[in-house]
């Protein structure tokens, strides 16, 4: 699958595939993950599912924090990556995990990791170019692996972004 983005700046989103890996290295502060019981009353995973949850965001971030990336539909539920596929008529106009254009000097701390209905709702903080920000992640469990099903909230949902 080949996500085509809408350059937005003047370097549009090379980025995408790695090609501005400029080498770059950033501290990366990450605080301790919130297991705390949702307010639904649904009792939480074991902390050892949201273990793997943890991993996937900081496989996520990680490349960002060097001033690289990487190709990050992987990450993604094959859901997905299908209703981004059926839909892709201006393509993504954003790095979801950043919305951003660019980055640069990037760091993120994972706020909150907490288990919900359907799998784990995640808030990372991110500062990118000095300009904080808060993206949140919805994961869920495939088999062994914790799979990114939407990046957003409300109306700056991905998945609603893209849904028929």
């Amino acid at each position: 699958m080949a996500l085509r983005f809408r350059p937005l700046c003047c370097l549009g989103f090379a980025l995408l595939a790695g090609a501005c890996n400029r080498g770059e290295s950033s501290a990366n502060s990450v605080s301790g993950v919130n297991l705390t019981t949702p307010a639904s009353g649904a009792a939480p995973a074991p902390a050892t599912d949201l273990a793997g949850a943890r991993q996937r965001i900081d496989a996520i971030y990680a490349p960002y924090t060097r001033g690289a990336t990487s190709d990050y539909s992987r990450n993604f539920t094959p859901e997905l990556n299908a209703a981004i596929d059926a839909a892709d008529q201006v393509g993504i106009d954003a790095d979801p995990f950043c919305d951003c254009q660019d980055f640069g000097r990037m760091t993120y701390r994972v706020d909150s990791l907490e288990p919900s209905a359907d799998g784990a709702v995640a808030r990372v903080a991110i500062a990118n170019f000095g300009d904080r920000k808060t993206i949140v992640i919805r994961l869920v469990r495939r088999g062994e692996a914790w799979l990114v099903a939407d990046v957003g909230e409300g109306a700056d949902s991905l998945a609603r972004r893209f849904a028929r």
